[in-house]
């Protein structure tokens, strides 16, 4: 077995730090197998003797058998005490015996007065290991702290490293409550080692280092009791470094600015006793004016505040200090000019009022924080009346008073009576602005307060009890209905509102400190709260507010000198509704009121006539439907006790159900039929449809508010499936929402708003089923209005954000599946309107709640294999059975086997729209027009297959392979339609539970587009059908990302240029043949430049060959009858051309710069504003070239 000096001798020899581990652990199990025999440990401290001087104080303690070893070498004495202190570190804390441990501190200690070259670093981490020793005791500690004070000088010549293992020991030592009481019985209240301790580190540079010498520092101060003599020298030393920056490194080190300024900040707030010394400092650093930086002056501001806030005795340590901090910070924002030395500034003064308050157990005579308000007040109140200083002055005493509860208790009256006074003789438009503004930040102030109230001390609650409810609230009151009252025409801020900015601006502050007094509440004595405000003033609020919001509606209607003013911002009016909202949040009267008067108002006009229809009207009659909608749905009331004589019972479905009965009751807006020669515009039911818009936009608003207050896991986990809803709601009369929001359902379902909680979304939902199948049946019947197909899909709309909100068993329970199909009639209706209902709710189905839909030769295989006449078709018309295809080849759910019902219905419609696909291109039968309408609904069948990644869709290559082949028109098309494979879909969304693979567009690459490639180059066949190969891969590669085909770089490539330099150019119609390998030429310079290096030529080429097409076309049609794919593919082409000069060398392009100038030069003509453009900033970057 090994001796301790082979061990020793080992580790001295060794680099490997895992095999000096080892060694030292082997040392340490000798020792413990022992038992830490005294011999042995004697030997294990010996076996480093090789290595050591002999004029070591103590070494011959260490000397054995007379041997005579010189001084040794340097790194080889180090790593041997490391043997030791790595020995220590891995033996049992609580083997060593008292005598052993005495020893071996004796031992290493004597190093730093012996060894300052090599075991320095070693013995303070055999110190280290020592100091945590079970045998370890307190007479040894303060030992420790008197041997390492004996490097003296030698200190600052140790390492950085070195330094850092001293500070983290010295730091453990005096740290250790018991080696801090045995220094401070042996030095008393001087504290002597701590001046020489002050004068070892007095030159520390080294942020690590820094950050424990000034934890240290902060420790002296905290734990021990220097002396006023010590503790200015500790002062001293760590000023000294105040303020404190930190030069840039190329090496990490881990330590931040931030990290030293607050290491510093500790050091002066870690004692009270330090007040005298640290606040004189650091106002005189903060007075030194433009000399002082922001970044410095936010320092000394954030210490001055750590200083306040962590002194203890206030009384002695803040308040002498008060008055002179008063007079140096009010100049900080009286005439301060940046934000973040005024922020910090308040944030001292805040702190001075919380300080003087007191804690959370424990209050200041109240006179302190008194004294201190009167000093800020006395100064400020002059200046409140004088419009330069006004919002200066506001700040500083709003700061201090609203710091908390008992301040603002103290002075509050005073100030808004100060306010008052002002108001009533401002001395200008924006001096009243500014006085109203600091109204409103005491209202904000106050509710803040009231909120925490219970977070503080108990008499806070107390004091709030006492506050004069009524005073208060009619001063204020008084005071913003004095400056509204002020503004008699307030139709001109809507009318010119660039003409009166100023009262635009005043007026939004008044707005904001209305919102803010209604909603204000009080503490009553049994400790819970109630409005501030009486009846009679929260009904004047609300009307002041909904008089701005209606007031452009009649304006819009009849003043035929409103249009074009329209142009101008509806800032009052935002302002208003977000102030209504709160408004009605606690005052539920008050949105009432809004919707009678705004249906009052909307009423009153013949919307069916020619005037009423205007554009500037009907804007207008969106826009407060639309306020409607937000100011009752985006925000659910709260229920606080008032005064006021509630009609009906408080619930937080109240607004909700008032907005969409009063929906339902304006519908219809308009009962005349639609021109049908002008389809399109239906101007005449405009009015219908955004009443129908506003119902689903507050839909959507109450669904956010629920989701937002009380998260979608708990909405969820709060549902239970009860029964049939459809069926339950059958039984209700059509005006159920009426009688709910009349409070006079007392003989049908009763109970329907008594809720409160996430299930208020329970009842959400059911109202919206409820308005669902009330529409859908309005919608098929037409019994009350003429209904258009924009209004059928609004309702489709509405249906489907009802819809997706329920959870897989509520669907399947109120069989969902089947009603889209019924639309809740109870039949089946195949009317061409209807497809948007169906739709609408198909839309927002879970694939489980649909299973029932794929029997064999059931509704969705007969939907799906039932072909639209072509011929007597639209494009808009086959886009809604489109979408509903996609829906139900997406949305199944299908089981673990193929051979499931459901897999065998998508398969056999997959192959029936192949084989329709074959058929129509096998022959030129079919007119151009009904191929394109075939292809495209084809492709959305597949679509949704091969967007769930369904191996069936694999189908589709080998039916473009034979389909594709056929010389005719028929096929071009079909080529032409691929991309419609990879493009977005609404309904192919995860909100409304859609099935997509997560590399659905990969997926479609690989099994549809990858094996057309090869086909599409020149030589694999026929030229015309290659190019239509080429055409149906480079749509599918078009629509997805540079990654999808990456792996197929060079060949995509080829694919682009032949697509690109084809002799045959294409008809406007098939503009898609130059703008699919345009726009993959695109993303190929944009991700990957070098791939096209050897293709510069052919790639001008085609390029300019693109642009010059769509030139020739829009000549020749003119620009407003030239398609926009046609426009796109010159637009393209001109983005591609100007990126050449930017990705590659200019010597590959000199060749080409005659010809590109030229064209360039006749683009600059170009019909096209757009065109024009990008072809001047193509010619500049060629004109670049060297």
């Amino acid at each position: 077995m090994a001796t301790f000096k082979d061990l020793a001798l080992q580790y001295v020899l060794s680099d490997d730090e895992p095999a000096q581990l080892e060694i030292v652990k082997k040392a340490a199990q000798e020792i413990e197998s022992s038992g830490a025999n005294r011999t042995v440990v004697g030997n294990w401290a010996a076996s480093v003797q090789p290595w050591m001087s002999r004029d070591q104080p103590g070494d011959e303690d260490l000397v054995e058998d007379g041997e005579d070893v010189g001084n040794g070498d340097i790194i080889s004495r180090s790593k041997a005490l490391a043997f030791l202190a790595g020995t220590l570190e891995a033996l049992d804390k609580s083997l060593l015996r008292t005598d052993q441990v005495t020893f071996l501190v004796g031992f290493f200690g004597s190093m730093f007065s012996y060894d300052h070259k090599s075991g320095i670093t070693a013995s303070t981490q055999a110190l280290q290991q020592l100091q945590v020793m079970k045998a370890f005791k307190p007479s040894l500690g303060v030992k420790m702290v008197e041997d390492l004070l004996k490097l003296k000088e030698d200190f600052r010549l140790q390492t950085a490293a070195t330094r850092l293992e001293i500070y983290k020991l010295l730091s453990t030592l005096l740290h250790d409550e018991s080696v801090s009481s045995e220094l401070q019985h042996k030095y008393g209240a001087s504290c002597g080692f701590v001046v020489d301790l002050l004068q070892l580190c007095q030159h520390e540079r080294d942020p690590r280092n820094l950050m424990v010498w000034f934890k240290i520092q902060a420790d002296l101060l905290r734990d021990y009791s220097p002396s006023p003599e010590v503790t200015e020298e500790i002062f001293k030393a760590f000023s000294a470094y105040f303020p404190i920056s930190l030069r840039s490194s190329a090496t990490p080190i881990g330590i931040t600015a931030q990290d030293l300024k607050l290491a510093v900040r500790q050091c002066f707030s870690a004692h009270h006793r330090l007040a005298s010394h640290a606040f004189s400092f650091l106002l005189q650093k903060l007075d030194q004016g433009d000399a002082v930086t922001v970044a410095v002056k936010v320092d000394i501001l954030q210490t001055i505040e750590a200083c306040i806030t962590n002194y203890e005795n206030p009384q002695v340590s803040v308040v002498p200090y008060i008055e002179k901090l008063w007079n140096s910070l009010k100049y900080e924002v009286r005439n301060g000019e940046v934000k973040e030395t005024i922020d910090a500034t308040l944030d001292v003064l805040r702190a001075i009022a919380n300080r003087l308050d007191g804690s959370k157990t424990q209050k200041q005579d109240v006179s302190l924080l008194r004294d201190y308000i009167d000093l800020v007040f006395k100064d400020c109140r002059e200046d409140l009346g004088n419009p330069t200083y006004t919002k200066q002055a506001g700040l500083l005493v709003t700061t201090v008073i609203t710091s908390n509860i008992r301040s603002y208790m103290l002075e509050s009256s005073n100030l808004i009576e100060c306010l008052r006074k002002n108001l009533v003789s401002p001395k200008s438009p924006a001096h009243t602005k500014d006085l109203v503004l600091l109204l409103n930040s005491v209202l904000t102030a106050r509710s803040h307060l009231i909120e925490k109230r219970k977070e503080g001390h108990p008499a806070d609650q107390e004091d709030l009890k006492g506050e004069l409810k009524s005073h208060s609230a009619n001063t204020v009151y008084d005071m913003l209905s004095g400056v509204w009252v002020s503004i008699p025409n307030k139709s001109d801020c809507l009318l010119d509102p660039d003409e009166n900015k100023q009262t635009i601006e005043l007026l939004k502050q008044v707005i904001k400190g209305l919102a803010l007094l209604a909603t204000q509440v009080i503490v009553r004595e049994q400790g819970d709260i109630a409005l501030l405000c009486s009846e009679k003033i929260l009904s004047s609020i609300s009307g002041h507010l909904i008089h701005i919001l209606v007031l452009r509606l009649p304006l819009a209607y009849r003043d035929p000198s409103y249009v074009g003013k329209t142009e101008n911002s509806y800032t009052l009016e935002e302002e208003a509704q977000t102030a209504l909202r709160d408004v009605v949040g606690v005052y539920l009267p008050a949105y009432e009121d809004f919707v009678q008067r705004a249906t009052d108002e909307i009423l009153g006009y013949n919307w069916g006539e020619a005037h009423g229809r205007t554009v500037f009207g009907l804007i207008e009659l969106k826009n407060l439907l639309s306020r409607l909608a937000y100011v009752g749905c985006s925000r659910l009331p709260i229920n606080i006790p008032s005064d006021v004589a509630n009609p009906k019972p408080f619930s937080a479905l109240n607004h909700l159900v008032t907005f969409l009965a009063a929906a339902i009751d304006l519908l219809p807006l308009v009962l005349v039929k639609p021109d049908e020669d002008d389809i399109t515009e239906q101007k005449e039911q405009w009015a219908n449809l955004y009443v129908l818009s506003a119902i689903h936009s507050g839909l959507l608003f109450f669904h956010r508010e629920c989701v937002a207050k009380y998260t979608a896991e708990a909405l969820l986990a709060d549902r239970s499936v009860g029964g049939n809803w459809v069926e339950e709601l059958d039984r209700l009369p059509n005006n159920w929402l009426q009688l709910l929001r009349s409070d006079e359902m007392t003989d049908v379902a009763p109970d329907q708003m008594a809720v409160d909680g996430p299930s208020v979304f329970g009842r959400y939902l059911r109202f919206g089923m409820f308005l669902t199948k009330y529409l859908y049946r309005q919608a098929v019947t037409g019994a009350s209005l003429i209904w258009t197909e924009s209004m059928i899909e609004q309702v489709g709309d509405i249906a489907t954000a009802v819809v997706r909100r329920l959870t897989e068993e509520e669907q399947v329970s109120h069989k969902l599946a089947r009603e889209a199909f019924e639309l809740f009639n109870g039949r089946t209706s195949s009317a061409e309107h209807t497809l948007l209902l169906t739709r609408g709710i198909l839309t927002g189905l879970w694939p489980a709640a649909m299973s029932e839909l794929y029997t064999p030769d059931g509704p969705a295989e007969k939907y799906l294999c039932n072909v639209p006449v072509f011929a007597i078709s639209t494009m808009h018309q086959i886009e809604i059975h489109a979408s509903i295809s996609l829906i139900l080849t997406d949305r199944y759910k299908g089981g673990p086997s193929t051979a499931d019902p459901e897999y065998q219905v998508i398969k056999r419609v997959l192959h029936f729209w192949g084989e329709k696909l074959k058929e129509a291109c096998a022959s030129a039968d079919m007119k151009p027009q009904s191929m394109e309408l075939l292809s495209f609904l084809a492709m959305k069948v597949f679509t949704g297959a091969a967007a769930r990644q369904d191996k069936h869709a694999r189908q589709l290559a080998q039916v473009l392979e034979e389909a594709l082949v056929n010389d005719n028109a028929n096929a071009d098309i079909l080529a032409r339609a691929t991309g419609i494979l990879v493009e977005h879909s609404y309904v192919l969304s995860a909100e409304n539970h859609a099935i997509v693979g997560r590399l659905y567009h990969q997926w479609v690459y690989n099994f549809i587009a990858s094996p057309l490639l090869q086909r599409g180059l020149p030589g694999g066949g026929s030229p015309a059908a290659a190019k239509r190969f080429r055409t149906a891969a480079l749509c599918i590669i078009s629509g997805s990302s540079f990654g999808v085909f990456e792996a197929d770089l060079q060949q995509v490539v080829r694919l682009v240029i032949v697509a690109l330099n084809d002799e045959d150019e294409p008809t406007p119609a098939a503009a898609e043949q130059f703008t699919t390998p345009l726009q993959v030429l695109h993303d190929i310079i944009n991700e990957d430049p070098d791939s096209l290096k050897g293709h510069i030529k052919p790639i001008i080429d085609g390029l300019l060959k693109a642009h010059r097409w769509g030139y020739r076309t829009v000549a020749k049609a003119g620009l407003d009858k030239t398609p926009t794919k046609v426009l796109l593919a010159s637009k393209i082409a001109l983005d591609v051309l100007g990126q050449l000069p930017l990705k590659f060398e200019h010597r590959h392009l000199l060749a080409y710069i005659p010809k590109v100038e030229r064209i360039m030069a006749e683009t600059c003509g170009h019909p096209s504003r757009q065109i024009r453009g990008v072809a001047r900033e193509v010619r500049a970057r060629w004109l670049k070239i060297n």
